[in-house]
Order: structure tokens, then sequence, then C-alpha cells
């Protein structure tokens, strides 16, 4: 689902802004609002040397608008999606054996001393996979 997400971010992105102006369009019009881009005074600087390039700054305020506003507001969508999607990665290759407990017990065991060596730090470990293995084990009696 996540990668739904991102991949409809991306898409989005490519796609440009004309179809996002089109929707605004429709529902200003729904709306009985005027959709339109001010136009804006192109700034001078004054310029102190004589080698200083003159600033071309865009003066079109659709492209202004698509350059300050558009695709920051999508990159940091994508961005946010992206770290959220890795770290959610790595803790379901850390844990997901738990939601599967009809595997073989060769496969648990080895499942769990996976998982007691990435909760390790300096030969302190949260947990041993031997034991977390054998209750698990245990308790797969239990299961309906």
């Amino acid at each position: 689902m996540m990668e739904k997400c991102l991949n409809f971010l991306k898409e989005y992105k490519d796609e440009s802004l004309t179809k996002v102006l089109i929707a605004a369009r429709d529902i200003a019009e729904q709306t009985e609002m005027i959709l339109k881009f001010e136009p804006i005074r192109a700034r001078k600087k004054k310029k102190m040397f004589s080698y200083e390039n003159e600033d071309n700054a865009p003066t079109d305020s659709e492209i202004l608008f698509r350059t300050n506003v558009f695709y920051p507001m999508l990159d940091t969508a994508i961005n946010s999606i992206e770290t959220r999607f890795m770290q959610l990665s790595i803790i379901n290759d850390s844990w997901n054996f738990l939601y599967d407990l009809n595997k073989t017990n060769d496969n648990l065991k080895e499942a769990c001393l996976k998982l007691e060596k990435i909760l390790t730090h300096d030969d302190k470990c949260d947990i041993s996979g031997l034991d977390l293995s054998r209750e698990i084990i245990c308790l797969q009696v239990f299961k309906y």
C-alpha cells in the first residue's frame, strides 16, 4: 500500500501541474470563484559592480507556483513516505516471523536467532533467540 502511494505521488509529479490546474478551474467554476494567477512585477536589483550578473528570475506566476509550491510540496511528501516506508520494512523484516507461527521448528529457530542478532549491541542482548524459539514452540500447542 505504501509503495502504491509512493508510485502515485511520483507519477503525479511527472504528470505536471496541468491536471491540477484543470481540476482547480472546475472547482472554482462550481464555487463561482475567480481562478487567476496574478502577474508579478519584475524585480530589479541595483548592481554594485559591473561584473555582477543580472538575476533573471521567472516572472510568470504559474512557473513560480510550480517551482516554489507544487514541486517542493510533492518532494516533501515523497521523501517522508520513503523514509517511513524504509523504517517499516526494516521492522517488518525483523518481526514478520511472528505472524506465521506455522513454520517448521528449524525456520522458527533461525528467525529467532536472527532477531537476537538484530537486538544485540556490544555483546549485550535483549532476548535469547533459543529461549524465544522454545517458548513459541511451546505456545504452538494452544493455537486453534
